[in-house]
């Protein structure tokens, strides 16, 4: 403004900021997504749990509209489900062959 003019009779309003991620959200997405890299069931298993675990956090982080990342939970969630089922079918599966090598001889 130019010295001498008038002021203006208030400050200018502050722009609306935009909702913050969660933190639990993105850390259950990206549990989730290594989640089902891994290879071995026992380290399968843990981070499908946690990434699920982080997940159902996140969701109800993520109800109100102070922050963002319900889309990131829900990944989270998703891939996080599929690992721990991956993993789960894998225990079983190596039981029941194991059992049956056990009766075969």
């Amino acid at each position: 403004m130019a010295p001498g003019a008038p002021q203006p009779a208030f400050p200018p309003a502050a722009t609306p900021s935009s909702p913050v991620n969660s933190g639990k959200a993105v850390a259950s997405m990206v549990t989730g997504i290594v989640s089902l890299f891994l290879c071995y069931w026992f380290l399968m298993l843990p981070a499908g749990v946690t990434a699920v675990i982080l997940g159902v956090l996140a969701l109800k982080e993520t109800d109100g509209i102070y922050r963002s990342g319900r889309g990131m939970a829900i990944a989270g969630l998703v891939t996080g489900g599929f690992a721990t089922l991956g993993a789960l079918v894998s225990v079983v599966w190596t039981v029941f062959s194991y059992g049956t090598m056990l009766y075969s001889v």
